[in-house]
């Protein structure tokens, strides 16, 4: 192999890198925005089904309120809290980390910290295991439930061989209850 080779390959090779760097920008500008329309859309489905009937209006004093809250366990994120008919409850986007990576929730909650619903906005969690967080049986068998600040294990059946996913869920769903405790009215 000669220098002109090694030289010829090394700059066939660049040019390749650069059409290929630029097409991927051009596709994830064309995309960016119909991905996160959809996102949107997605997640006020979700929230029309974890507070049935409800008209979800941001609060002020709520997103004041979340910027400075601070959940028990520290994975846990609140990212957003909607205000469900004036105030009746609370529809909340929240994440713990899972297995696989961060499960992202819908959850809706009553003032009187009664959930009305949980729905999984997105996970990454192992097909056949985990993945069972997004079965409605399992998404369902929370609403209900009136707790103060937490939801015990015993509380609701875990999905059995995925313990990280079951306590993650758990874990997003007992700092939107301390939320609601320390915020609502």
């Amino acid at each position: 192999m000669g220098k002109n080779t090694i030289v010829k390959d090394t700059l066939t090779l660049l040019a390749i890198t650069l059409i290929c760097g630029l097409l991927l920008g051009l596709v994830y500008d064309q995309t960016k925005a119909p991905i996160a329309q959809a996102a949107e859309k997605a997640k006020q489905e979700a929230y029309a089904k974890v507070y049935p009937d409800g008209e979800f209006t941001s609060d002020d004093a709520l997103n004041t309120a979340l910027e400075s809250f601070a959940a028990d366990d520290n994975d846990a994120v609140i990212s957003e809290v909607m205000s469900a008919n004036g105030g009746e409850g609370y529809v909340f986007s929240c994440q713990a980390k899972g297995y696989g990576g961060p499960v992202k929730l819908a959850v809706g909650v009553k003032a009187d910290k009664t959930i009305t619903g949980l729905s999984v906005l997105s996970m990454s969690e192992t097909p056949g295991l985990g993945a069972k967080c997004t079965n409605e049986d399992f998404q369902a068998q929370f609403a209900g439930i009136q707790a103060d600040k937490v939801v015990i294990n015993q509380d609701y059946d875990q999905i059995s061989g995925a313990t990280i996913t079951s306590s993650a869920i758990m874990r997003a769903v007992n700092a939107t209850l301390k939320f609601v405790a320390e915020n609502a009215n």
